[in-house]
């Protein structure tokens, strides 16, 4: 990002306010004696990422990724009926599953209680990646591929590849009707979205 601002007299502190906690990520400061604003660099002092908690508590809900091209999809259910994957292409232009089920909007995967530890267990066995995403909340990856690097901390989206499996775990914290979906936006109009219910 490029920034123009205008000092005058007063130092300006830059903070990332995406959280509850700001966070100062650099001062801008004004003297007058050289007649121009100096940018000091000063070391971040960056909190730890939250620990992941203990899993015995978790509900977990396995989630299968179905579809695409060159998937292994052969019929999915769309609003309660049961079509082939050719009908669901050419008359709906939905080729994209979660456990059989095309979704949308308006499709409930889970309805999971305030407050619960929820593992999302997912299988992507589909011929492509998908940036799986989720709204209202952050999460950790437990990965058991020992190939597959994952830094410590939160995050709101994982690519996950194809044929492979990972577990996102979160913590049911925030009340409301939560989407969980593919970020390749094509791929969630098509069938790879589904609400979380979190109350």
């Amino acid at each position: 990002a490029d920034l123009i601002i205008d000092l005058g007299a007063n130092n300006v502190i830059l903070e990332e306010v995406s959280t509850s906690t700001p966070l100062s990520i650099g001062r801008v400061v004004a003297n007058p004696e050289l007649g121009r604003s100096v940018l000091k660099k000063t070391a971040l002092e960056l909190p730890k990422p939250p620990a992941l908690p203990p899993l015995n508590t978790a509900r977990t809900i396995p989630i299968h990724i179905q579809g695409g091209a060159m998937g292994n999809l052969s019929k999915a259910s769309l609003n309660g009926d049961l079509l082939s994957i050719q009908t669901l292409a050419r008359s709906h232009k939905k080729i994209w599953a979660f456990n059989g089920i095309i979704g949308s909007y308006n499709d409930v995967l889970a309805e999971v209680p305030l407050g619960q530890l929820v593992v999302l267990e997912l299988f992507n066995d589909t011929a492509w990646p998908h940036a799986m995403h989720l709204h209202g909340h952050h999460f950790w990856i437990v990965h058991n591929d020992p190939e597959t690097s994952v830094s410590a901390g939160q995050r709101d989206t994982w690519l996950i590849s194809a044929g492979s499996k990972v577990k996102i775990v979160f913590i049911a914290d925030n009340p409301g009707l939560w989407l969980f979906h593919c970020h390749m936006l094509e791929h969630a109009a098509s069938g790879m979205g589904m609400v979380i219910a979190v109350g």
